[in-house]
């Protein structure tokens, strides 16, 4: 799990304030999910792009962090590469697309946490 540094804070506070104002939140749509808005700070990249990009390859997000290959060139790995670059891990990237990380979860909700796709309140 990554260190809770002061920057990696504002780049997720960044993300909430996104998703707050955004009409483009979609579960299954790589570049308006969880970790699309996530790349969308990080890489200054829009949701178009990011999603034109991940659908070059075959998975989710889940998926691609697992195949993930800092040498590849593979557009995708380029995008998480930068998302490693500013602190977050491998294992990151699958919990904040599925909202799975158990010490996350009890935390929100005090019990065992169902994240509902397509849910943006959620996600926030």
């Amino acid at each position: 799990m990554a260190i809770a540094t002061k920057s990696l804070l504002s780049i997720l506070n960044r993300t909430v304030d996104l998703l707050e104002n955004t009409e483009n939140y979609q579960w299954g749509h790589m570049g308006s999910c969880n970790c699309g808005h996530l790349a969308q700070i990080i890489t200054g990249r829009t949701h178009t792009e990011i999603h034109n990009i991940a659908m070059m390859t075959d998975g989710d997000w889940s998926e691609k962090a697992n195949q993930y290959c800092s040498d590849s060139g593979l557009p995708i790995d380029n995008i998480i590469k930068e998302m490693l670059a500013v602190g977050f891990e491998i294992d990151d990237i699958n919990h904040i697309e599925y909202l799975s990380h158990p010490k996350i979860t009890k935390r929100l909700a005090g019990t065992t946490f169902q994240h509902r796709r397509n849910s943006i309140e959620d996600v926030i």
